[in-house]
């Protein structure tokens, strides 16, 4: 699959783990590094390598309500971005509508007014974010038995949160999605309930393989983050 092969073969020391239709905004490495920097020294000297390791940041996604015209341009700035979302009412967080629980839990009216990175308060069992996180030996790779349309990107999200890994949302960072037609793999993941029940079949699987990698004696993966 095309996430495991990009997780292998990544020269760079931190991977963003975003879909390839999503465009970075602007100057996006460099506000990463000052928000990663701020979060960082929060904590204690001692703290900051094992902190380093499992913190999993959170870029908020959005996309574009209706199908935009070549002139309209990807928005430039944060304060552009959220009039935008705000008051021209054209762009909005993404699969808000669709899968309202995806990303509920950045908190977009938290972030459009935010300045420095806040941690993730609750997490649930629907959250995908996009984020960047640390590569590492003991970092948690994609389950290469989601070979196809669904559920790999959120179980991914919850083996991270199984590992202990913090979510912490960057406030001046965002990606936007690129309209396009529907992808093949999913039209057949929606059309046939055969793919789907052996989709939900696997994430079943995944999730009891995961009780048993990390001990966990319920669903409750991680307590509250408490960088709020």
């Amino acid at each position: 699959m095309f996430e495991l092969f990009s997780f292998r073969h990544a020269r760079s020391d931190y991977i963003l783990l975003a879909d390839a239709d999503f465009l970075p905004s602007p100057s996006f490495v460099q506000h990463y590094r000052n928000g990663s920097y701020l979060w960082y020294n929060r904590a204690p000297s001692e703290e900051q390598t094992s902190s380093a390791e499992k913190a999993a940041f959170v870029v908020p996604g959005f996309e574009f309500l209706t199908l935009p015209k070549v002139s309209v341009a990807v928005p430039e700035t944060k304060h552009e971005l959220v009039d935008r979302v705000l008051n021209r009412k054209d762009i909005a967080p993404f699969s808000f509508t669709a899968s309202p629980l995806a990303h509920k839990p950045t908190d977009f009216n938290k972030w459009y007014t935010s300045h420095e990175p806040y941690g993730i308060s609750e997490y649930q069992d629907k959250f995908e974010p996009y984020v960047v996180i640390k590569k590492s030996a003991a970092m948690p790779m994609y389950d290469e038995r989601f070979h196809s349309y669904g559920m790999n990107k959120v179980s991914h999200i919850m083996e991270l949160a199984a590992a202990g890994y913090q979510f912490v949302v960057l406030p001046n960072v965002w990606l936007i999605h690129v309209p396009h037609f529907e992808s093949s793999h999913k039209r057949q993941f929606l059309q046939d309930p055969n793919e789907r029940l052996r989709n939900r079949l696997t994430r079943f699987e995944f999730v009891v393989r995961l009780m048993n990698k990390y001990k966990l004696e319920s669903c409750a993966l991680v307590p509250p983050n408490k960088l709020n």
